[in-house]
């Protein structure tokens, strides 16, 4: 996380105005609550089915699939985002916010378990850090460059880390695959 200061160097000139300072500061906190939020996409909505339900259920089936300490975080606040449709197939994000931004990378760190889960409801979730706008446009390029090279390279793995698409021989992976074989 940047301090105070080097978001004001970054972001001023040698007189920053006040509309510049608020907008400034307006950014930082915004970007301190996205911290402390992630987005569960795929669940669907039923009317017995509460968002806060959907989270209990999420933490308890990763909590069962992990031998180490149980995740144990304080929510928040849990929502769903945007306007239901009347089209009941098409599914709005929830939005889950914890108290502090460790718990959030923890909980993103299991996510990949859903994917092992033996229900398949967890299989179909997928659990993502809140973005901007702006972050989830450039995430969208990132995967469709990542499929791109799917298909073109099947022979090696394909994989988006620190903002960008790293591709490693699958001759040359192991359990812990390290970016030494990564194309930028």
């Amino acid at each position: 996380m940047k301090t105070w200061s080097e978001i004001v160097k970054t972001n001023m000139g040698q007189n920053p105005s006040a509309n510049v300072i608020k907008k400034v500061v307006r950014s930082t906190v915004d970007q301190n609550e996205r911290n402390k939020s992630f987005i569960i996409h795929g669940a669907t909505e039923k009317e017995d089915k509460r968002p806060e339900d959907i989270l209990t259920d999420v933490f308890f089936d990763l909590n069962n699939q992990v031998d180490s300490v149980s995740m144990r975080p304080q929510v928040v606040s849990v929502r769903r985002i945007g306007v239901q449709k009347s089209d009941k197939s098409v599914t709005r994000p929830i939005r889950v916010t914890l108290t502090n931004s460790d718990d959030v990378k923890s909980v993103l760190s299991r996510s990949n378990l859903l994917k092992k889960s033996p229900e398949e409801y967890f299989r179909k979730l997928y659990l993502a850090p809140d973005r901007t706008p702006e972050e989830r446009k450039e995430h969208q390029k990132l995967v469709s460059e990542m499929k791109r090279r799917i298909e073109s390279e099947p022979e090696r793995y394909h994989y988006i880390k620190d903002r960008r698409v790293i591709s490693v021989d699958k001759r040359l992976s192991t359990a812990d695959d390290s970016t030494e074989n990564a194309n930028p």
